[in-house]
């Protein structure tokens, strides 16, 4: 039922790829691996990779390798996986008040990091529906619990769009991120579009950096590949 539902998605409805939620309770139970959600992984993947052009990713957030290798390596198949790697570090250093606390050298780790073995294989961001609801605050409210739309907000969670988007990786951005959306993600609390114009200028930014990294204008073509050099990590 679940492969046939991947292959209507992917094939009736002609999706771009698919986003696997929490794979680790799929191909897990107790501590233990599960045969049956290992088949299941594999042969959804197979499925998107005899379709063509369907870009598979993989929620598992225990960078484990196997989840992007090909399944004929024994791999689930995935083309991509959520690096929560890259995550934990830079945000640990974004919200920090304390500029003492900060340790650079793990958001070196975070930026030169490729568990999957190529950087495509890994999802690089700063907010998700995860680890922005519950309660859990947006970065600019995390930096800036009083005023999240205050400069130094606005600059260190600017920082933060500055590293997703020119670091290795598949940069993903969270609904309303471009836009300095403060609230916490709830059913309940739609999106503020008068923040679209309030803040236009953090909007232009996720804009012009989009263009960058896409190499729209024909001169930072470094910023589509795997190439990294952090040349300076001063705490």
């Amino acid at each position: 039922f679940i492969r046939d539902n991947t292959r209507l998605w992917l094939e009736t409805y002609r999706m771009d790829g698919m986003r696997w939620d929490s794979t680790v309770n799929i191909r897990t139970a107790a501590g233990q691996e599960l045969p049956e959600g290992w088949w299941l992984l594999q042969s959804a993947n197979d499925l998107a990779l005899g379709i063509g052009g369907k870009l598979m990713i993989a929620e598992d957030l225990h960078t484990n390798a196997w989840m992007t290798k090909t399944t004929g390596e024994g791999g689930a198949g995935f083309d991509s996986q959520w690096d929560a790697t890259f995550f934990h570090p830079v945000n640990a250093t974004l919200i920090t008040p304390s500029d003492a606390a900060r340790k650079f050298r793990a958001v070196r780790d975070a930026i030169v990091s490729t568990g999957s073995g190529w950087h495509t294989g890994r999802v690089v961001y700063t907010e998700s529906h995860d680890e922005v609801a519950n309660g859990r605050q947006r970065i600019p409210a995390m930096i800036s619990p009083a005023d999240p739309s205050s400069q130094d907000a606005k600059k260190r969670s600017t920082l933060g769009a500055g590293l997703v988007m020119t670091t290795p990786g598949i940069p993903m951005i969270f609904q309303g991120q471009e836009m300095l959306e403060d609230e916490w993600f709830r059913d309940t609390d739609p999106l503020d579009w008068q923040k679209a114009t309030t803040h236009a200028g953090i909007v232009a930014l996720y804009r012009d950096l989009i263009a960058l990294r896409k190499n729209d204008d024909g001169k930072t073509a470094g910023l589509t590949g795997a190439g990294v050099n952090v040349h300076h990590v001063n705490d």
